[in-house]
């Protein structure tokens, strides 16, 4: 009896199995016009134990496990915005592997968001923090980080909400994706001496732009 509670008090591989499939069972047998997740019983005991380990770990090492987990506790979409904000505030800016990974971590928690629970990123998803993320990135004069970065927005920029993308509702605080790529960036991004950011600029500007006019 003893022996599982030992693994399971490890908070490894076992424990972020443990929860992967205590979501998956939750999300199976619940009502799923709307799970209250506030009012499952453990619910919050075990969101806090990842949150604790996202934040413990460094992401470089952040095994498969716990990043099946994040997604699996994506059932609730407002987990997004928690999730998200602890990679970019771990980022070092200038640790190109920590980049690579994280955005890597960000654009499979989208992708799972929408692909496997068939959700939008929440109303309260930090769009400032994202963006200004993404600004910081493009600004920057490190390669390796700048193609990383337009490779997420090509993954992701579908799934965001298209007044985020196109317009700046609060102007004081908002700075929209597209006026970031196309306004402020636009002839770095476009004539850049590097081939494969230019290829993935005018990728993006192909398929990704085009899809932001479309569902105005």
């Amino acid at each position: 009896m003893k022996g599982w509670k030992n693994r399971i008090k490890k908070r490894g591989i076992a424990f972020f199995r443990f929860v992967t499939n205590w979501s998956n069972y939750v999300v199976r047998f619940a009502n799923k016009d709307g799970i209250p997740w506030q009012d499952i019983p453990g619910y919050a005991t075990l969101v806090k134990a990842i949150l604790y380990e996202l934040k413990l770990r460094g992401i470089k090492y952040y095994p498969d496990a716990l990043k099946e987990t994040c997604c699996a506790l994506l059932a609730n979409e407002n987990m997004l915005t928690v999730f998200v904000n602890i990679l970019f505030h771990k980022t070092p800016v200038y640790d190109h592997y920590t980049v690579d990974i994280s955005l890597s971590f960000v654009t499979l928690l989208f992708n799972s968001l929408h692909k496997e629970h068939r959700k939008s990123p929440p109303s309260n998803f930090d769009f400032q923090l994202f963006f200004n993320g993404i600004d910081t990135l493009l600004k920057m004069d490190d390669l390796l980080s700048c193609e990383k970065c337009l490779w997420m927005i090509y993954k992701i920029a579908h799934l965001l909400p298209s007044n985020y993308i196109l317009y700046n509702i609060d102007k004081e605080r908002g700075i929209i994706l597209y006026r970031k790529l196309i306004g402020q960036n636009f002839y770095k991004l476009f004539f850049h001496w590097s081939f494969n950011v230019r290829l993935l600029f005018h990728i993006i500007i192909l398929y990704q732009c085009r899809n932001w006019f479309e569902n105005v």
